[in-house]
């Protein structure tokens, strides 16, 4: 295929990650835009998502225009989108009462079917930000630097903040209230001086209150650690175990608030100031990618809330099917009904994770899927080791240290306090790593990226989209990052 270009990697396994392959022909349906070509590889549980390259580049185009020519088309998108997640919530939340083992297999599929189809339907009008936000990115970025020169990245990172706040920060903020109370309450010190299991009984028997509102907050939150990989139900003890590692850094949570919403105001007053020294279309381009920001979150979290779901569906498939979870995981959303109804069978899916495989679509109005296995993929130029890498800058500052390149979940025990963390992009198990560098560069992403919006968030010095960090880099490496100029020298 021509022209292709890898706009994810990710650690992430066929079932989960599947399920975006029918978004695009349905917004295509919805906004009349064709994104060309697409193909999602997987080599174990590595997956790569490829795209066609001019077309995204065209879509870009259009969307700015209509924006242009329609003030508020984004808006009226994201408005339509709202009631879309509002439809999918309320069926997500009618699953919760559902015993899956009591149904018919009739009946099982069908409410399958159905939310798959609620899934899709909220996610489609989301993927849009996926499409234009780095070529975006990279326009705005080159029309301000003339004038704003070593300011540019600061000045980017001010206006492309969204004035909305992510889950991210929504669940870090309600957990540190939660502390903050037993703190103001002269409690403070059994976060740091009982395990986890012992502070839960302490807040049952003498703070009842703020046990249920920490109950009230795992059962919001439960979702927040799952990933494209697997999904985990996470409990009170688990928020425990997160405030009472928050702890160690601050003398009281208060203080983290302080500093959470004094940042979030000066970004907000910032971004204010800014966009009076832009022209009307870098303003548009500004709030399109702020928009875009906040955006890509909802469908992160509403994609997180789906890999519990989907993993509920498919451990009741594998409980009457005998076929280990494990390998299920190597089907496709569209292919469970099947399993169910014994056409397809445990060789088949085994086969997948050692061979490869490969899903792909031309998204014409006519789309069509093609399966495949060992699965097609695409090679990236191949990059000798260099002195420099340049990305986009996502949040400024600089930072020295020592690489330590992370791909996959199973490497996330080589991170090192202080490190310079470098990863093909960041999803939101990342975080706890991305706290404990100095400095963050990716290979992927834009300013509304994951990796970026949280670093600001952590006032952490990052780049992003160098296209080449995790093949030039090796662990140990020394680098000195500068994300104010967009650049990261390394010297073995």
């Amino acid at each position: 295929m021509k022209d292709m270009q890898r706009i994810t990697t990710a650690d992430a396994r066929i079932f989960i990650y599947s399920g975006v392959m029918g978004i695009f022909q349905r917004t295509f349906h919805e906004t009349g835009l064709e994104f060309g070509e697409y193909c999602a590889v997987w080599k174990e549980s590595i997956g790569e998502e490829w795209m066609d390259e001019a077309k995204m580049e065209k879509c870009t185009g259009e969307i700015l225009e209509r924006e242009k020519a329609n003030p508020g088309y984004l808006e009226n998108l994201i408005k339509a989108f709202k009631r879309k997640e509002r439809l999918y919530h309320d069926y997500v939340a009618g699953l919760e009462s559902l015993a899956f083992s009591s149904l018919a297999i009739e009946e099982l599929i069908g409410h399958y079917w159905t939310f798959i189809e609620l899934y899709h339907n909220q996610f489609c009008l989301p993927v849009l930000p996926l499409i234009y936000k780095e070529h975006l990115s990279d326009r705005l970025y080159k029309r301000i630097q003339p004038r704003f020169g070593d300011r540019t990245a600061g000045v980017l990172s001010c206006i492309t903040t969204s004035d909305r706040e992510t889950f991210s920060y929504q669940q870090r903020k309600s957990m540190l209230e939660i502390a903050a109370r037993v703190f103001d309450a002269g409690h403070g010190n059994v976060f740091s001086n009982n395990t986890p299991c012992e502070i839960l009984d302490f807040l049952k028997s003498d703070m009842p209150e703020i046990h249920e509102e920490l109950v009230r907050h795992s059962s919001k939150y439960f979702w927040i650690n799952n990933n494209y990989r697997r999904a985990v139900v996470l409990k009170p003890l688990d928020f425990i175990e997160k405030i009472k590692d928050e702890a160690v850094s601050f003398d009281h949570p208060g203080e983290e608030l302080r500093i959470m919403d004094e940042t979030s105001r000066n970004a907000l007053e910032n971004k204010k100031r800014y966009l009076e020294e832009l022209d009307e279309e870098e303003k548009v381009i500004s709030r399109l990618l702020a928009e875009g920001s906040w955006w890509q979150d909802q469908r992160k979290k509403n994609n997180l809330i789906a890999g519990h779901v989907l993993m509920q569906f498919l451990e009741e498939a594998s409980s009457r099917t005998g076929i280990e979870a494990n390998i299920l995981l190597n089907a496709t959303v569209y292919e469970l009904p099947l399993v169910l109804n014994n056409k397809i069978g445990k060789e088949i899916l085994e086969k997948r994770y050692d061979e490869g495989f490969s899903l792909y679509t031309d998204h014409s109005p006519e789309g069509y899927f093609v399966k495949s296995a060992p699965g097609k993929r695409y090679r990236l130029d191949k990059v000798e080791k260099v002195e420099e890498i340049r990305g986009t800058p996502a949040s400024r500052g600089s930072a020295e240290g020592e690489a330590v390149v992370i791909t996959r979940e199973e490497e996330f025990n080589k991170m090192k306090d202080g490190a310079i963390l470098v990863a093909v992009m960041t999803r939101p198990e990342y975080t706890p790593l991305m706290k404990r560098a100095a400095g963050i560069i990716t290979d992927e992403g834009g300013l509304t990226c994951h990796a970026a919006v949280v670093s600001r968030e952590f006032r952490i010095p990052c780049i992003v989209g160098t296209r080449i960090a995790t093949s030039v880099l090796r662990d140990g490496d020394r680098v000195r990052l500068d994300a104010d100029k967009g650049k990261a020298e390394v010297s073995g």
